[in-house]
């Protein structure tokens, strides 16, 4: 066991290692985040590409937006990763039943990472939490939307226009509502994968079913709930034991998402 204790101990030291090459900024405040990620922020151009913008736990409630409808829009190829410290759900995006949270556009050069972030009391038209639009390319990776309301279309996600792509892994959806697709709308010419789609409960849709997508999707749309979806029992989590400790160690350098699906965070174990 002090072996295995050990060995621990440096993949964790080494994967710190690895994030350590991109800059990281840490945020804790609505309005500092605003202006780092918003295309229109004051301090947008001091991020450089890749760098990792990682936020305190705690609430992000809406403050500065555009034009008094999407709090976080992000354009023009912010190639980047923003993520909750520890990569726990414990960071919630606060729409304040008013704004829509986040908007991803013509991020064509490389990819927007969002990480263990919590969308919440998103209100709009298409996309209350998130709405990705114009070639943007995103990834979702255990994130929550919950409490989020679309007067059409997408109460969590809305995915449309030709040459945007956004993937999903392990992303969890939880009371939100839409005319169409409650928790996730999808439109041909878009493309959507799906990776352990997760339903936590109380999603209602009063036109359609909880999931609207269109020619462009695919993947496992079966609401398999993976290890862990926030600081909840992860009761769904394989154990780690003398056994299955190599198998994960290989997997958590290979895919990180699909550790933590799997076996919880490393630093668990």
């Amino acid at each position: 066991m002090q072996a295995l204790n050990l060995l621990l101990q440096l993949i964790v030291s080494l994967s710190v290692v690895r994030e350590a090459f991109a800059a990281t900024t840490n945020l804790d405040n609505q309005s500092d985040l605003y202006n780092r990620v918003s295309w229109a922020g004051n301090s947008r151009s001091s991020l450089a590409s890749g760098d990792i913008v990682n936020l305190a736990s705690g609430t992000y409630t809406a403050g500065e937006t555009h034009a008094g409808d999407t709090v976080y829009w992000i354009s023009n190829n912010f190639e980047h990763t923003i993520k909750c410290e520890n990569d726990y759900l414990s960071c919630i995006l606060d729409g304040s039943g008013s704004h829509r949270i986040m908007m991803a556009s013509e991020i064509t050069a490389g990819t927007l990472n969002l990480r263990s972030l919590v969308f919440r009391q998103g209100s709009a038209d298409m996309g209350a939490g998130l709405q990705a639009k114009s070639g943007a390319q995103v990834s979702l990776t255990m994130c929550k939307f919950e409490q989020c309301s679309a007067s059409a279309d997408g109460g969590g996600l809305w995915v449309g226009d030709s040459g945007t792509a956004v993937t999903t892994y392990g992303v969890s959806y939880a009371s939100n509502s839409a005319v169409s697709g409650a928790d996730i709308h999808q439109t041909d010419g878009s493309t959507l994968t799906i990776s352990s789609l997760c339903e936590v409960g109380g999603t209602a849709a009063t036109q359609g079913s909880a999931l609207v997508v269109g020619g462009g999707a695919s993947g496992d749309f079966s609401y398999a709930c993976p290890c862990t979806t926030a600081n909840d029992a992860n009761a769904n989590c394989a154990a780690i034991t003398d056994a299955s400790i190599v198998t994960a160690v290989g997997l958590w350098f290979s895919d990180q998402a699909a550790a933590i699906a799997m076996y919880g965070h490393i630093r668990d174990w």
